[in-house]
């Protein structure tokens, strides 16, 4: 006799199912939970030292031009004088993503981001309704609802200029990962409801937080500039 009881999976909460789901792409490789949506993992030291390697030459190639390539939140975008530098930025990325086995869960991959955050935020920052200091989703500016976030911490100072992550409150739901205006109207609507995580952000690791995930740059006083490589994807 068939049951008229539902199925286990329609009684989950839309964030039960984006722990399972998150659960489920964290059993590929060893990792450290700071959350049921974000956990991170110790990188293998030569291919960190390949990526910083590769970074540093990226940022030293950009300086030579003064940074002409850097966003206001920080994104030094790639050119055509710095694409050899970029090229061995991206190698070392997707060989580090090689070495956790995410070649079985992604089906799309992005490039990466190289993001330099200074030690103060610019004046021309400090009023964009976008910055990444104000706590935000990337699903607030259109990212793949499916995506993952990778942030991989690897110059300059993490600890105090580092990116702060939250835990969510039970009652998320389908609307907080839709597209919306600004940060701040996020911030006004969501980020009051969730909870700091205690911080840990440091270089050598890869963090990995399921794409709803509210973060932001946090910077204590009298941090100094910080490099990271980043993307959802």
């Amino acid at each position: 006799m068939e049951s008229n009881l539902p199925h286990p999976s329609l009684q989950l909460s839309f964030k039960e199912k984006r722990e399972l789901r998150f659960k489920k792409i964290c059993s590929h490789f060893d990792k450290v939970m700071l959350s049921p949506l974000i956990c991170y993992q110790r990188i293998n030291p030569k291919l960190f030292n390949s990526l910083s390697k590769a970074v540093t030459d990226y940022i030293d190639e950009s300086k030579k031009y003064g940074f002409q390539n850097k966003t206001p939140n920080g994104l030094l975008v790639p050119k055509q004088e710095i694409e050899d530098q970029f090229n061995n930025v991206v190698i070392a990325y997707r060989d580090i993503l090689l070495s956790l086995n995410f070649s079985k869960i992604i089906s799309l991959w992005s490039i990466p981001v190289v993001r330099y955050k200074d030690a103060l935020i610019s004046p021309e920052n400090k009023e964009r309704p976008m910055r990444s200091e104000l706590p935000h989703s990337d699903t607030w500016v259109g990212w793949d609802k499916n995506s993952i976030l990778i942030n991989i911490p690897t110059l300059g100072d993490a600890d105090g200029n580092r990116v702060n992550y939250f835990s969510h409150p039970k009652d998320m739901d389908e609307t907080w990962i839709q597209k919306l205006h600004s940060f701040e109207e996020g911030a006004i609507k969501f980020a009051n409801k969730c909870t700091p995580i205690k911080p840990h952000y440091k270089k050598g690791y890869i963090y990995i937080a399921d794409i709803s995930v509210i973060h932001q740059t946090h910077r204590d006083v009298g941090s100094k500039d910080r490099v990271s490589v980043e993307i959802p994807m």
